[in-house]
C-alpha cells in the first residue's frame, strides 16, 4: 500500500482538500363501564374518525401507502448528497410511553390503515382558514406502530410529516384558532353520520369535545369523548390527541382510552419522547425516501451510522463542511496478514464486512489552510466489536501498527501537481476523555522548494456496537488536544445516546460520502478510505 493510501486513514489526502404496577407506575388501560372487551379489529367506523383527528391535526388524511422494508447490510459506496429529514424517526416508539402495550406494524386493523377524506370546504370555513391552506402535499410522511393494551381495549398510534414552513404555519393556524375545537367536534359528528353504525352495529356520538392544557412539550391537546352504543349497552370512550410542531417537522400521537379524565401521566411520558426526539433532528440522507401519501413506518429497528459521525458543533469552529467527494473514495487498507502475525491474533478478527458503513462530511479550514477533519462510523456484530476492542486493548497492538504503518511506507509519493508526500512517523498518545484510541501520524509534503509538515491526529471510538474514527489533519507540531477534546466530546455524547430507529428506507450506498470497500472487507482498526 503506497503512502498516500496511509494518509487516508479516515479522510483524503493533504493537498486534497476541494402482577400489577409498583407504587408510581402507569396503571395498564382499565375497560370502565364496557360490558366486555372490544377488539382493535371491531372499531371499524371509530378508527376512520381517528384517521379524521390525525388528519386534521397534520395534513393529508391518505394513510394506505406501504413501503417495503429495506434493511442495509455490507458495505457502502458514495451515493447523492442530498441531505433531509425522515418522518420515521419522529413517530412514537417503544419506551415508558408505551408501558402496557405492545406495538403491532401500523396496517393490521389500525388507525393508521383507515383512508379518511380531506379537509371539507365547511371544516375550513368553520376554522375561518381557506381549503388551501389546510390542504397540502407533505415532502415524507410516516405512520408509526399502533401500541395495543394487554387487554387489547386502547391503542396509541402516531404520524409524522415533513413540511415546509408554510405548511408548518398552516398547522399552526388551524391549531390556534379559537374555533379549533368547536370545528372539530362538528366534522367529526358529520362524518360519523354520514357513515351511520359500523359493520358490527357498534353506534357512536360525539359526547363532547375539550382543549385541556397540553402536557410539556406539546403544541396541542385535544379529548374528544365519544359514546358508544352496543346492543343494550352504552358506555364512553375517549380519543386524545397531541401535536407538536418543530421546525419542518409536525407529528400527531393519538391515544385511545377509557379513562374519564385527561390521562396526564401516560400523556406527559408521550409528549416527552416526542419531543425528545424533536430537540434531536439532524438532516441525513433521504436517498430511499419514501415520498407522498403517508407510509408505516416498519417495524426493522437498528443503529444507523450517519447518527454517530461529526457534525457541525464547537468541535468544527472555523471549518465549514462539505460532502466528500465519490472519487476521493480509496479501498486501501493496512496488511491484515501481517498485522495479525504481529498481533498473534487470527487474521479473520481484522477483517470483516460492516452491517452499514457512512462517512460523514468533511469539513474544511475557512482560512484556506489544509486543515481539515472528517469521521467515519460503522455499525458491526457484536463478535466484529468484541474482537475489535481486543484489538484495541492488546500489549502489542501500539508497537504492531507503528511497525506495519512503517512497512507500508514505500518511499515518497508524488501526485499529480508534483508534490512529494512522505510519512515521517506514527504514534499512539493517550487519548482524550470519550476515545477510545489517538494514533498520530506525521506527513512531510515537499514541492517547489518548501517543505511543510503536517499530522494527521486520528481519534477511535468504540461502543456497543458502533465504531468511529476522526480523522483531523493540521500543521501543529504538538497533539492539538483542546480541538480534539471537543471532537470526542460530540461523538461520545452520540455514542452514549445510542438509540434503535427505523432502518426502512436505509439505502445500502447514500449520505455525503459512503465508503468502498476493498475486497478483502475493513480493517478492523485503521479503516483506510477516504
Amino acid at each position: 500500500m503506497a503512502v498516500r493510501d496511509l494518509f487516508r486513514l479516515g479522510g483524503r489526502a493533504p493537498g486534497e482538500i476541494g402482577g400489577g404496577p409498583a407504587a408510581g407506575q402507569l396503571s395498564p388501560s382499565v375497560p370502565g363501564s364496557q360490558p366486555r372487551p372490544l377488539p382493535l379489529k371491531r372499531h371499524g367506523l371509530l378508527l376512520a374518525v381517528i384517521a379524521f383527528t390525525v388528519s386534521s391535526c397534520s395534513g393529508d388524511g391518505d394513510t394506505t401507502g406501504r413501503p417495503e422494508t429495506a434493511v442495509t447490510s455490507g458495505t457502502a459506496s458514495s451515493a447523492p448528497n442530498t441531505l433531509g429529514l425522515w418522518p420515521e424517526d419522529y413517530v412514537l416508539t417503544e419506551g415508558e410511553a408505551t408501558t402496557y402495550f405492545t406495538g403491532v406494524p401500523a396496517g393490521t386493523n389500525t388507525a393508521g390503515d383507515q383512508p379518511a377524506k380531506r379537509y371539507t370546504p365547511e371544516f375550513a370555513d368553520c376554522l375561518g382558514l381557506s381549503a388551501t391552506d389546510l390542504d397540502y402535499e407533505p415532502e415524507a410522511t410516516a405512520v408509526g406502530e399502533t401500541f395495543v393494551s394487554e387487554d387489547g381495549d386502547s391503542f396509541i398510534s402516531s404520524y409524522a410529516e415533513i413540511v415546509t414552513e408554510k405548511q408548518a404555519a398552516g398547522v399552526r393556524a388551524m391549531w390556534a384558532s379559537p374555533r379549533f375545537a368547536d370545528c372539530t367536534g362538528r366534522e367529526t359528528r358529520a362524518r360519523i353520520d354520514e357513515s351511520g353504525a359500523d359493520g358490527d352495529g357498534v353506534e357512536y356520538q360525539v359526547a363532547g369535545v375539550q382543549r385541556p392544557s397540553a402536557p410539556t412539550g406539546a403544541a396541542g391537546y385535544l379529548r374528544v369523548t365519544l359514546q358508544v352504543r352496543e346492543q343494550d349497552f352504552t358506555y364512553e370512550m375517549a380519543v386524545d390527541t397531541l401535536v407538536f410542531i418543530v421546525d419542518h417537522v409536525a407529528v400527531t400521537v393519538t391515544y385511545t382510552n377509557y379513562e374519564t379524565a385527561p390521562p396526564m401521566d401516560r400523556l406527559q411520558l408521550i409528549a416527552d419522547q416526542i419531543s425528545g426526539k424533536l430537540a434531536r433532528q439532524q438532516p441525513r440522507s433521504i436517498a430511499g425516501r419514501p415520498t407522498g401519501p403517508a407510509t408505516s413506518a416498519p417495524r426493522a429497528l437498528g443503529l444507523r451510522p450517519e447518527d454517530y459521525v461529526l457534525t457541525e458543533g464547537p468541535a468544527t469552529a472555523g471549518f465549514t463542511g462539505a460532502p466528500a467527494d465519490a472519487d476521493e473514495v480509496s479501498s486501501a487498507e493496512l496488511n491484515s496478514a501481517e498485522l495479525s502475525n504481529c498481533l498473534g491474533v487470527v487474521a479473520e478478527d481484522l477483517g470483516y464486512e460492516p452491517e452499514a458503513a457512512y462517512d460523514g462530511l468533511n469539513f474544511v479550514s475557512d482560512d484556506d489552510r489544509p486543515l481539515t477533519i472528517e469521521s467515519y462510523a460503522e455499525v458491526v456484530t457484536e463478535k466484529q466489536a468484541a474482537a475489535d476492542r481486543a484489538l484495541l486493548a492488546h500489549p502489542r497492538f501500539e508497537e504492531c501498527m507503528v511497525k506495519e504503518v512503517q512497512a507500508e511506507a514505500d518511499g515518497p509519493v508524488v501526485d499529480d501537481d508534483g508534490l512529494e508526500y512522505e510519512l515521517t512517523g506514527a504514534q499512539i498518545f493517550p487519548a482524550p476523555t470519550g476515545a477510545a484510541g489517538y494514533v498520530r501520524l506525521a506527513v512531510q509534503i515537499r514541492g517547489q522548494g518548501v517543505t511543510v509538515d503536517m499530522a494527521r491526529d486520528i481519534l477511535l471510538f468504540r461502543v456497543g456496537r458502533v465504531k468511529v474514527n476522526v480523522t483531523y489533519t493540521n500543521l501543529e507540531p504538538a497533539p492539538p488536544m483542546e480541538r480534539l477534546q471537543l471532537i470526542a466530546d460530540q461523538i461520545a455524547g452520540k455514542l452514549a445516546r445510542q438509540e434503535p430507529r427505523s432502518i426502512a428506507g436505509q439505502p445500502t450506498s447514500g449520505g455525503p460520502g459512503l465508503r468502498a470497500a476493498g475486497d478483502a472487507g475493513h480493517s478492523t482498526v485503521l479503516p483506510v478510505a477516504a
